[in-house]
């Protein structure tokens, strides 16, 4: 097995995981959070 394919299957599980616990405000802090991190890097 590559490990190419052990992190598809990683991938796979993690979206399924993700999806099984779907919560759209969870989303949405997850998300800001992530932009708020992207533009602190790109201002520096």
């Amino acid at each position: 097995m590559s490990p190419a394919d052990l992190y598809s299957m990683d991938a796979l599980s993690d979206q399924q995981s993700i999806f099984a616990t779907f919560d759209p405000s969870k989303v949405a802090i997850a998300y800001k959070s992530a932009l708020k991190l992207f533009c602190q890097n790109e201002a520096v």
